[in-house]
């Protein structure tokens, strides 16, 4: 009998803390999903690095001087939500550009006077904002020259400059480097013959970049190493073909 009333008990206690443990989770989710529309109505978030000493006031009027190290940040229309490494918390924090009272950026020594706009500045300088802007708009092309200029061995630094400039040319954006060009084609991943008919038929498709352009960087990119192996001769080929199939071409 004691037997008995025991398992009862315990199935009965497992029961309640099982509940208790869904509403909390669900509640938390619902917390969670909160945030995420909160973030995603501010606006998208974009990477950004600086070392920055603030003094910050939190929504109880408390004042603290703070160093982070900012990782992230997502505008907003009335304020900013930073994410950062704070030195103080040993831990990672997310501040509001709004309660900033000062702002110093420890990198050049200035005194920031709009955090918001001194964040996004230096992600429009970054290289993160480079790669971001050519993984969105030029994917398919950064896989065509890829394909060419790897057919056949790496990325080498006379490749990676022809590509870069024919990039910088295409997007009119003059802070693509070479290495950046590099780091994109690296994200994109090895790309079959397959896969590179497929981008040049996207690419052409589109209409918005002139494909004999594109073929003539290909051409410039593979006799950069004074020789043209069957595979790169195969890739020409197919370009031609492709767009000498074009009428607008």
């Amino acid at each position: 009998m004691e037997l008995i009333i025991f398992v009862a008990a315990s199935c009965y206690g497992a029961y309640w803390w099982g509940k208790r443990s869904r509403e909390n989770y669900s509640s938390n989710l619902t917390r969670d999903a909160d945030v995420e529309r909160l973030f995603s109505s501010a606006g998208d978030t974009i990477p950004v690095l600086a070392h920055l000493e603030i003094d910050y006031r939190d929504v109880k009027g408390a004042r603290t001087h703070r160093r982070i190290r900012v990782r992230r940040f997502t505008p907003g229309r009335s304020h900013g939500m930073i994410n950062a490494f704070c030195h103080l918390r040993h831990d990672y924090r997310s501040f509001r550009t709004d309660r900033v009272r000062k702002c110093i950026d420890l990198e050049t020594g200035e005194i920031v006077k709009d955090t918001a706009k001194h964040l996004c500045g230096k992600h429009e300088k970054s290289p993160s904002r480079v790669l971001e802007m050519l993984m969105r708009k030029y994917r398919d092309v950064i896989r065509v020259l890829g394909y060419v200029a790897r057919v056949d061995g790496p990325f080498d630094d006379s490749t990676s400059r022809i590509v870069a400039a024919y990039v910088s040319r295409l997007s009119g954006d003059e802070d693509v480097t070479p290495s950046i060009v590099v780091h994109a084609s690296a994200l994109v991943g090895k790309t079959t013959l397959r896969g590179f008919k497929g981008a040049v038929g996207r690419v052409v498709n589109a209409g918005a970049i002139n494909p004999i352009l594109l073929a003539g960087c290909c051409r410039e990119v593979i006799e950069a190493d004074g020789k043209i192996t069957q595979k790169e001769q195969e890739a020409l080929d197919y370009l031609d073909r492709r767009i000498l199939s074009e009428p607008s071409a």
